[in-house]
């Protein structure tokens, strides 16, 4: 009875070391196998790294070769927004201001003879007091009118185009027609804003995408786009 009870105790000490010195080994190889696996990660990262390499010349040879060595230049990275945009059609521009034209000659000899009407009565000339107000009603007629076409330029082509005077407005209206200026309507992203009115704009024109037309003369338009309800500018180039 004792010797069977010595040889289970001494079993069940072998079978412990025999467990213990087997977990060792595993947690050995354990640890071994995430070394290994660390360490080849780490020479993977190193291969992906590209390699740094600094080309040194004395003083004599870069003088020799031409090379300049001069400070570097501050400069400010201007924000940049994308915008799509389409050429206007100048037909409504173009017979606005025809109508604006006509108006603005009609005050014209309007003003001149409310003028002369009032004139002749200061002098004490002999006129006619239907004569003098019909004059001057001729005039605040024409000079309304003039007044409205001016504030529907500025509600349809903005205040730039309103506050032309007639002949840089003729000039402008011809370049139109004859093909050398263009009218361009562009929007914003819907969601983007602008706080401040952009300084110039680079149009690419599909197809030709490597000419860039650059213009700064920017107005804001006058309406928003129905569909976007994005913010719009007109672009005169």
């Amino acid at each position: 009875m004792k010797r069977a009870l010595n040889f289970l105790i001494t079993f069940v000490l072998l079978a412990a070391l025999g467990w213990t010195l087997w977990r060792g080994f595993s947690l050995h190889r354990e640890k071994a196998e995430e070394a290994r696996k660390e360490k080849e990660k780490e020479e993977a990262e190193k291969k992906e790294e590209p390699v740094a390499f600094t080309v040194k010349l004395e003083k004599g040879k870069w003088k020799a070769l031409g090379v300049e060595m001069t400070a570097p230049e501050k400069a400010e990275l201007k924000p940049v927004r994308m915008a799509f945009g389409r050429v206007m059609d100048p037909t409504p521009l173009v017979t606005l201001d025809g109508e604006l034209a006509s108006a603005e000659a009609a005050l014209a000899a309007s003003r001149a003879e409310h003028e002369r009407a009032q004139a002749l009565q200061k002098s004490g000339e002999g006129l006619a007091r239907k004569v003098s107000e019909s004059a001057e009603a001729q005039f605040r007629g024409d000079e309304i009118k003039a007044d409205g076409l001016r504030r529907r330029a500025q509600l349809e082509w903005g205040a730039t185009f309103s506050k032309m005077q007639a002949a840089e407005r003729r000039s402008f209206v011809e370049q139109l027609v004859r093909g050398d200026a263009a009218l361009v309507r562009v929007d914003l992203l819907p969601g983007d804003a602008l706080a401040e009115m952009p300084a110039s704009a680079r149009l690419s024109v599909l197809g030709r995408e490597s000419e860039m037309i650059e213009t700064k003369n920017i107005t804001p338009a006058a309406d928003t786009d129905a569909k976007t309800q994005a913010q719009g500018f007109v672009l005169r180039v």
